[in-house]
């Protein structure tokens, strides 16, 4: 939708303040879905910046309908984040901290995550390059029209928002979802633009456009309909697998120990919540401010975690076991006995630390020792 109100700006000199305040606040929308979205509100002012460049417009023909959208945004977006601070305490979202905060600021990790979204969809990398060149050539000829500007302005923010988001442990490019649409819609626009400029006989340039668009489809087919069969056999975190780990089956340990009004504390939030009967924390920090910001052998953690929560079960396995370290804290053993647990082998892979994870309930919890012994029996059989 700000593409789209972009767009239509300045078409209608009558409606233009009107426009100018739909597309802010559109922005403000997209800065308040996600944290990295608030660079989308730079699309607006960047094409009219270009656009003067290219007309030579007054600078103050330009700079009025920019400070007029800036406006409007700060004071919708800036009153979110002023209530943010005085509601929640803080004016960063608490997805800064627990998915490690900050921006990747190192230039050879920008390349190398430019170069693996390219090279994503096979020949995507060859069109990109073919693209640039003809921006550079319309640029200089003065044919570079709105909607291609705005494309570009969008597709160049989605990029930058990518290579400077953390690296995603997980595939397909999730946070590059953007870029993908715009930029296909981009390729088809440009090629329209070749069809319409070009000297070539009209039949010629049909069948090489054709021959290229089938090219490059199949080419980005066959590497698209692979990784999404074999992202199908293996999703990253399955919720039924969390379900079923994680929300039936400390259901069944709360059962089996008698334990009622009970709480766990774990990693996997999604397919627990749906189905656990246990009051759940969450060890990402992804809803708990305390331990996204002190998660990491803090003692902050420690004593948060095992004087204020006090959770009947926790939950352990890979990067979180070794991000959470309960076994630095000596009341980890004296607070909680294991249910399951053993060397994990995914973390000593990684940093060479044998480090324990596993099922662990909290001792003053259980009243029915026989039945622990059953459900420990049950594993060791395994």
């Amino acid at each position: 939708m700000v593409l789209w109100k972009t767009l239509e700006y300045g078409k209608n000199k009558n409606n233009t303040s009107k426009l100018i305040i739909t597309i802010a606040i559109l922005s403000a929308f997209c800065a308040l879905t996600r944290p990295d979205g608030i660079l989308y509100v730079a699309i607006f002012p960047l094409v009219i910046f270009i656009e003067s460049l290219l007309t030579k417009n007054n600078i103050k023909d330009t700079l009025k309908p920019i400070f007029m959208h800036l406006g409007v945004f700060i004071l919708i977006f800036g009153s979110y984040i002023v209530f943010r601070y005085f509601y929640f305490g803080d004016f960063f979202p608490n997805t800064y901290y627990a998915k490690g905060g900050g921006i990747t600021l190192a230039p050879d990790e920008w390349f190398e995550k430019t170069g693996n979204l390219l090279n994503s969809a096979g020949l995507l990398k060859y069109i990109f390059i073919s693209i640039s060149s003809m921006f550079i050539y319309l640029g200089f000829t003065k044919n570079i029209t709105r909607p291609l500007i705005i494309l570009a302005v969008a597709i160049a923010i989605s990029l930058i928002i990518f290579i400077l988001l953390p690296a995603d442990w997980m595939p397909e490019f999730r946070f590059a979802t953007p870029f993908f649409p715009m930029f296909y819609l981009l390729m088809y626009i440009t090629a329209e633009l070749f069809y319409e400029k070009t000297d070539l006989n009209r039949s010629i340039s049909s069948i090489l456009l054709i021959v290229l668009f089938m090219l490059f489809l199949t080419d980005s087919s066959s590497s698209f309909l692979s990784r999404s069969i074999n992202f199908a056999k293996s999703p990253t975190v399955p919720f039924t697998l969390v379900a079923e780990l994680y929300g039936h089956r400390f259901n069944e340990y709360a059962v089996s120990l008698g334990i009622e009004d009970g709480s766990i504390l774990l990693p996997d939030v999604g397919g627990t919540l749906y189905y656990s009967h246990l009051k759940v924390y969450d060890l990402a920090g992804l809803t708990d401010k305390v331990i996204a910001q002190s998660l990491g052998n803090n003692q902050v953690f420690y004593d948060y975690v095992f004087d204020t929560l006090k959770p009947v079960f926790i939950h352990t396995h890979g990067t979180w076991a070794y991000a959470s370290n309960f076994d630095a804290d000596p009341r980890f053993r004296q607070d909680y006995i294991a249910i399951n647990e053993a060397i994990d082998k995914s973390i000593f892979a990684h940093t060479g630390e044998s480090l324990y994870s596993g099922d662990y309930v909290r001792k003053d919890s259980v009243s029915d020792y026989d039945a622990l012994l059953k459900i420990q029996a049950s594993f060791n059989d395994q």
